[in-house]
C-alpha cells in the first residue's frame, strides 16, 4: 500500500480539538495500527500548524519502523495557501500519498463557537482595555465572522492539489471516518478538562456588559469569566431562532455549494426538510 499521510485540515471549531486529543491519548493503540501522530509536547494538541516544515527529508525520518500511516491535523490549515502548496510538493517528491480530510459544522454553530472563543482567547486584554469584542454588539461580531466563512472555495483548492484525495463529513462523524481510514481500538473518551467547550453566548454577553461596566472591579468581573465554564453545555437563551436564521440565511450559497461539491448537507436542523 505504500506510506501515506492522513492530513485533517479543520475547519475551526468543528471538533478539531476532539480529534487532536484522542490522537494524543492513543499513541499505543495508533502505533498497534501501524500509525503515528508526532507531537512536540507543545500546549496545542494540534501537530502541524506549519506545513513547510514537513519537508521529504522529515517525513522519510517519520515514517521510523513499523509505521505506515503519520497523523497530522491543525484546524487553521483550510485556508493556508502557502502551505498547502508547499506540502503538496514536498510530499509528491517524497512519495507518500495524502489523504485530506476536513470536517463541517452548521455555520451558526461556528459563529457561536468563534464568539465563544474570542472572549476566552482575548478575555485578560478586553478586561484590561474594559471593552470585549473592541465594543461590537454580537450581530456586529457575528457578521464579521460571517463575511470569512468560505470553506467550499478552500476545499477546492486543497481537491486542486491532491486530486481525489480531498473528504469531507459532518464533525458528528468524526469517529466513523476516522476509524474508516485508520482502523479500530482508539479510547474515544476525551476528559471535559481536555475538550475546548464552548461558553454560552448568553454568558459571553453577560461578561461583555460586565467588562463595559465600570463601575464593577475586576476581581467580580473574572469570577463572573470563571463561573460560566461551569454552564457550559447547558441551555443557551443566545443562541435564539432569529440569530440562527440570520447567519444561516447569510450563508446560504456557501452551504449549497458544499452540498453540489461535496456532498455534505451542512445547513441547520431548522432549516432542513
Amino acid at each position: 500500500m505504500g506510506k501515506r499521510i492522513i492530513l485533517h485540515v479543520g475547519a475551526p471549531k468543528c471538533g478539531s480539538t476532539y480529534l487532536q486529543r484522542v490522537l494524543l491519548n492513543n499513541a499505543e493503540a495508533l502505533a498497534a495500527l501501524h500509525c503515528a501522530y508526532p507531537h512536540d509536547g507543545s500546549p496545542h494538541p494540534g501537530n502541524a500548524a506549519e506545513l513547510g516544515r514537513f519537508t521529504p527529508d522529515w517525513m522519510h525520518e517519520a515514517f521510523r519502523p513499523g509505521v505506515d500511516t503519520l497523523l497530522l491535523s491543525h484546524e487553521d490549515l483550510l485556508y493556508d495557501p502557502r502551505g498547502r502548496q508547499a506540502f503538496a510538493e514536498a510530499s509528491a517528491r517524497a512519495g507518500v500519498r495524502v489523504s485530506v480530510v476536513a470536517f463541517c459544522r452548521p455555520f451558526n454553530e461556528i459563529v457561536f463557537g468563534d464568539y465563544s472563543q474570542h472572549m476566552k482567547q482575548f478575555f485578560d486584554r478586553y478586561l484590561a482595555q474594559r471593552s470585549a469584542y473592541d465594543g461590537a454588539s454580537f450581530e456586529s461580531f457575528a457578521d464579521r465572522r460571517i463575511a470569512l466563512q468560505s470553506p467550499s472555495a478552500s476545499l477546492e483548492a486543497w481537491q486542486r492539489a491532491f486530486p481525489g484525495g480531498v473528504t469531507l463529513r459532518p464533525s458528528r462523524e468524526i469517529r466513523p471516518l476516522y476509524e474508516q481510514l485508520v482502523g479500530t481500538g482508539l479510547n474515544w473518551q476525551v476528559s471535559a478538562h481536555q475538550s475546548n467547550r464552548s461558553l454560552r453566548t448568553e454568558d459571553c454577553e453577560r461578561i461583555a456588559a460586565a467588562i463595559a461596566d465600570l463601575s464593577l472591579p475586576e476581581a467580580a468581573v473574572r469570577e463572573l469569566y470563571r463561573a460560566a465554564f461551569h454552564r457550559a453545555g447547558e441551555g443557551d437563551g443566545g443562541r435564539t431562532p432569529e440569530r440562527i436564521r440570520h447567519i444561516e440565511d447569510r450563508l446560504r450559497d456557501e452551504n449549497e455549494r458544499l452540498l453540489q461539491r461535496f456532498g455534505v448537507d451542512n445547513r441547520a436542523a431548522i432549516l432542513q426538510p
